[in-house]
């Protein structure tokens, strides 16, 4: 399951690993969008499910219903991260996997404007370099990994992304723009 599956972009790379896929956004363009490029690319029908969900409420999926669940920038905008944890914990699957990503406000250029008294903007989408597009929460690579083990999940790899990702590597927390972590639950 993809949360926040925006175009279906990350729904059709996992067509291949999985026998069902499943896509969900809060966003009804963004499942009419993954509809569309589905149709148009004729891409497996029957094993493809696109819906509306909204994770802070209790997804409309029984418990330990998937192998995998991913979560890339997403978690940053829900009202309740730790609902959403539990969530993907109470959805997945013993020994199921957890791919989350979000911004790293610890990364140096956000430390950085903090000490010049200017708030990190961690969207791409901003306006007037003030208002940070919807997201509603922060998180570094400890309290992200803190979240996930309090909500039974063990993290197996910590990684980021980005230009030079193998150099950011050499300290995550401080030169990483992003938090990727790969959990398994317990």
């Amino acid at each position: 399951m993809d949360v926040g599956c925006g175009d279906g972009s990350l729904v059709w790379r996992a067509l291949e690993k999985f026998e069902e896929v499943y896509g969900i956004d809060i966003a009804l363009s963004a499942v009419c969008r993954a509809q569309i490029k589905m149709n148009t690319n004729h891409m497996g029908l029957a094993k493809t499910y696109l819906m509306l969900a909204n994770l802070d409420l209790q997804a409309p999926f029984k418990e330990a219903s998937f192998d995998a669940v991913t979560c890339v920038a997403e978690l940053e905008h829900l009202f309740d991260p730790y609902h959403a944890i539990s969530e993907f914990h109470r959805l997945l699957r013993k020994e199921g996997i957890l791919i989350i990503n979000v911004p790293n406000t610890a990364w140096l250029p956000y430390r950085l404007s903090l000490l010049f008294g200017k708030l990190p903007i961690t969207s791409t989408h901003h306006c007037r370099g003030s208002w940070d597009a919807g997201h509603l929460h922060y998180f570094t690579f400890e309290a992200l990994t803190k979240l996930l083990e309090e909500q039974g999940f063990q993290v197996v790899q910590r990684s980021g992304s980005g230009v030079f990702a193998e150099y950011r590597r050499w300290w995550l927390p401080l030169l990483s723009a992003d938090i990727i972590l790969k959990a398994v639950k317990r």
